[in-house]
């Protein structure tokens, strides 16, 4: 059994796991579908965890088998705070997922042609109008254009 201190974007947990490790993809599966897809966790002793718990940490292990990969111990920021020391805690682990990372590509708005007018004097654009011939600005000439928005 292995147990973590989370730093996450909704706070600070306390977990235990059978996995040997807070980087296996089952484990990390398992805290993306409760929504944990980015965090800073740091490897704390469960014997530590034991002594600080005490009779909680008892209960939540009680159901702890292999096929129950993670259990919460804490899930009160205030109160891990208080029972950890950052002295406590081991090296920094940071995960983030391919979701959270902006790797993915971004869908990239869909542009078009627009027919504009452009002023030959001031280089400004209007929407194109058959009507105007000069710039309401500088009242130079417009021309016809096209670019793409």
């Amino acid at each position: 059994m292995k147990s973590y201190f989370l730093f996450t974007a909704s706070g600070v947990l306390v977990i235990l796991t059978s996995y040997d490790s807070i980087e296996h993809p089952e484990l990390l599966k398992r805290l993306g579908a409760k929504g944990l897809t980015k965090f800073i966790a740091h490897k704390v002793s469960v014997e530590s965890a034991k002594a600080k718990y005490g009779k909680h940490f008892d209960i939540v292990c009680q159901d702890l088998h292999e096929s129950d990969d993670l259990r919460v111990l804490d899930y009160s920021g205030e109160r891990a705070f208080k029972n950890f020391s950052f002295k406590d805690l081991g090296a920094p682990i940071y995960y983030e997922s391919e979701s959270d990372s902006g790797q993915q590509a971004k869908e990239q708005p869909k542009r078009k042609e627009v027919k504009v007018l452009k002023c030959a004097k001031c280089g400004k654009e209007y929407l194109l109008d058959s009507v105007s011939q000069h710039c309401p600005e500088c009242g130079g000439a417009l021309k016809k254009g096209t670019v793409i928005r």
